[in-house]
């Protein structure tokens, strides 16, 4: 019911995963129970178009089996919605966030996913 609820009141929905097998496997179970919902919100008079239009792959290494999971990403029907947004694993940006100290520059990752939510306006 939480989960209704929450794809009821959102305008948008950006989904964030770990490059990992079972993420990957969670993001197609995700998007049937979405688009389930939206069959059974159809059913009752309730029209809403599909607003789950975006993930992001977060805590990225450079590492074979992360980029195995992004090329089987890319290869499936899920290719159309990942943004071209990487955010990759650093310590640093763990120890900033840890610290309540963001470092937001023109080259932060988080700045440049906000940059492209708001041009492909998402955001």
């Amino acid at each position: 019911m939480i989960t209704e609820n929450v794809f009821l009141s959102v305008d948008e929905i950006v989904v964030t995963i770990v490059p990992h097998k079972f993420s990957f496997e969670g993001i197609e179970t995700f998007l049937n129970d979405y688009k389930n919902y939206l069959e059974k919100w159809k059913k009752i008079g309730l029209n809403l178009s599909n607003n789950m239009n975006s993930i992001v792959l977060n805590n990225f290494k450079k590492n074979k089996n992360h980029n195995f999971i992004k090329e089987q990403i890319l290869q499936s029907g899920f290719s159309t919605i990942i943004l071209n947004t990487i955010i990759p694993s650093s310590i640093n940006l763990e120890k900033h966030t840890m610290m309540s100290n963001p470092t937001l520059t023109d080259k932060s990752p988080f700045f440049l996913l906000t940059k492209e939510l708001l041009q492909k306006e998402i955001l």
